[in-house]
């Protein structure tokens, strides 16, 4: 899943840069170096961003282990002595 969506945001990288350097009239020689750093930028960027979401998700779906305290049978109220009344 993290390599899917670091795929997309690559593309997504990439297709943005060749636009953007075609409509402002670039010249292919130089677009080309900036699309493909683009591309990897955008790699990397997506790879950060998914990792972060799933584990993201993965705490939220994951049921909460119990403490301590909470799974301690030998902690009862019957064993609280009330002095003084």
């Amino acid at each position: 899943m993290i390599q899917l969506f670091a795929s997309i945001c690559a593309l997504l990288a990439f297709s943005a840069a060749i636009l953007v350097g075609l409509f402002s009239g670039a010249a292919p020689a130089d677009l080309i170096p900036k699309a493909v750093t683009a591309l990897v930028g955008g790699f990397f960027l997506g790879a950060a961003a998914a990792w972060i979401g799933m584990h993201i998700i993965r705490d939220q779906t994951q049921p909460d282990e119990p403490t301590a305290e909470a799974t301690d049978d030998d902690s009862t109220d019957a064993d609280v002595t009330v002095v003084g009344s």
